[in-house]
Order: C-alpha cells, then structure tokens, then sequence
C-alpha cells in the first residue's frame, strides 16, 4: 500500500548526527488527511471511554442515591405512622371523654366502636381507617344534634334550677323547674337540639311555650315567649330560632324561662349548657 517512500532527514541544532527516517510518500502528500482521520479516531475512542466511565459512575451514584432515598421514605413512612397513630389515639380518647361524660350525667352514651390498634407499617390500611373514623366523627356529630346540648339564648342567668325565693312576694320558697335568661322583648330564642314541635301555644304559667320532643327520651321547654314562629308537627334543626323573648304567663319581665326533661322528669340544663366545661 505504501511502496513508495521518502526518506526525511532530521538535522539536530548544533549536532552532526543526522536522523534519516523513511516515510511513507503518500502520507507526506496527503498528512492533513491521515492527521485528521487520526484524531478522529482517538477522539472516538476517547469518548467511549469517557462514556464507559460515566455509566458506570452514574449506575454506581445512582444505586447510592436510591439507596439514601429509600431510606428517607423509610423514615418518613415512620414519622407518618406515628403521627397516625397519634391522631388515631386523641380521636379515641376525645370519644372515651364524650362517653364519661354523657356516664356522668346518667345519659346513653355515643355508640361508637373504637377504632384505634396497630397501624400496618407500609400504610395500606391508613386510607381505610380514616375512613372509618370519619364515620365515627359523622355518627358522633349526628348523635350532638339530638342532645339539648348549647344556650338557647346568650342572655345573663338570673335564676338557676331547685330551690329559690317566691319573685313575686320576695318571702317564701318554690322550686324553680328550669333556668331563666335575662333577655328583652323580641331577641330570638333557639332551639339546642333537633327534634319536632310537639306543642306550640299557652300553657298555664308558662304563657307562650314552645315544647320539643327530642330522640332518646329528651324534652325541651322554650317559656314567656312574646311570639311563637314554629306550629306543632314542625321538625327543627340546632339553631334553629322558634321564638321570641318575652313575659307571658307568670314572669316578673322580659326573660326566657328553658326547661330538660329527661323519661318525663325535670332535670337541671345547667350541665348542658356546655357540656365539655361541666365534667
């Protein structure tokens, strides 16, 4: 291929020793080719090597960085059980606390199953038992609406329930079925618990009187009232305003006169008022 040759002389400065060395002719013709083909080849194989060490370095730190990352995810998938686990267990003992409560006062306490216990440690079952207990918070919120729990209306207590002076004659006693709240004609009265009107009108003493049957064998009384604004056979919801402050019947003044019976007995609101305050 390369048969003819040229040999090329290398003088050294300030030597007498020459160096002939024999060089193909064609490639001294034709150098610029053969030089850039050469490099051309070794910058190819250059950046094989550079490409070999990189897979291999990036498999290397990318085994590493998935290594740390499982781990975190580990770590975090930890934190997140206990956080659940925490927060399942306050629900529970929020339950337990409702229930020795309602205990207390002698009344039926939430049917509500616990649903705390171990959490599966890779999580599956979280979504589920958050689901559950949404229920229970559900179940729980609808069992409240049925309890006579809240203030029928935000004025001052000036009589309590039990034993108390006559307020007409100053001199005597007489027992005072319910709690009275200080209030002017026409404020707005509300009901604390769903249930349905099962009496609208007036009643002896009480004047107008709007009575609520309540489940679970409760009643509430709205006395004095100045004006009615429900009828007999209405359901009513909590919040709902069924009257107004008045001085019908047998009052001193403008006030609401409220009354819990419980299996047709009289008993004292003032636990009910706030019943998380009232252990």
């Amino acid at each position: 291929m390369f048969k003819n040759k040229t040999t090329v002389l290398f003088v050294g400065s300030g030597s007498t020793e020459n160096k002939p060395i024999s060089v193909p002719t064609k490639i001294l013709l034709h150098w610029q080719k053969y030089f850039f083909i050469s490099m051309g080849i070794i910058i190819s194989l250059l950046a094989c090597l550079g490409f070999f060490i990189y897979e291999v370095t990036s498999k290397h730190y990318n085994s590493v960085y998935q290594a740390k990352i499982q781990k975190l995810n580990q770590i975090n998938n930890s934190l997140d059980i206990e956080n659940t686990k925490k927060n399942l267990e306050a629900i529970d003992r929020t339950i337990d606390l409702i229930n020795e409560t309602l205990r207390k006062k002698g009344m039926k306490e939430m049917d509500i199953d616990p649903l705390g216990g171990p959490v599966e440690e890779d999580l599956e079952n979280i979504s589920e038992i958050s689901s559950s207990y949404e229920e229970a918070v559900q179940k729980l919120s609808k069992e409240l609406k049925l309890l006579p729990i809240g203030i029928p209306h935000n004025g001052r207590i000036t009589s309590t329930f039990g034993s108390r002076g006559n307020p007409f004659t100053g001199s005597g006693i007489e027992k005072h079925a319910g709690i009275d709240f200080s209030g002017r004609t026409g404020e707005e009265v509300k009901v604390t618990a769903q249930g349905k009107v099962s009496f609208s009108g007036t009643m002896g003493g009480y004047g107008n009187v709007v009575v609520i049957k309540h489940s679970n064998h409760f009643e509430t009384r709205y006395a004095h009232l100045s004006k009615i604004l429900v009828r007999d056979g209405q359901n009513v919801n909590v919040g709902n305003v069924i009257g107004e402050v008045g001085s019908t019947g047998r009052s001193t003044g403008p006030h609401l006169h409220y009354e819990i019976l419980y299996k047709d007995s009289k008993i004292d609101p003032q636990p009910f008022l706030d019943i998380f305050n009232n252990q």
